[in-house]
């Protein structure tokens, strides 16, 4: 039988683990893409602009802040999402992107 006080517990806890589930999504995706952003501004930016090299933490502050600015609220079908596909998204999508987007880079790199 839950009493009001396990039931407040219950909440409560739900919710600091749906925090906690945000904050490492967002840093594990900006890890990845801050990755994928230092190589590609080696790549392109740095001899198209004579600008200095970036690494990788640099990188991923520079994403983390724009991911604060692209922030927005969730979509209806990532709503409905269940949580396999949400840990999916969450843990499988910001590598598998980085890679793609480093690949793309380094084949037109090549090509120029």
């Amino acid at each position: 039988m839950v009493n009001k006080e396990n039931g407040a517990a219950v909440i409560a806890s739900t919710a600091v683990g749906v925090i906690a589930i945000v904050i490492l999504s967002i840093a594990w995706s900006a890890l990845w893409f801050g990755l994928a952003l230092s190589v590609l501004w080696g790549w392109f930016i740095v001899p198209l602009f004579g600008v200095a090299q970036i690494g990788a933490a640099q990188a991923y502050g520079l994403i983390l802040v724009l991911r604060v600015l692209q922030a927005k609220a969730p979509s209806k079908d990532e709503q409905k999402a269940s949580f396999g596909e949400r840990i999916v998204r969450i843990v499988w999508v910001p590598p598998l992107a980085a890679g793609v987007l480093i690949l793309t880079g380094w084949a037109v790199s090549a090509w120029v």
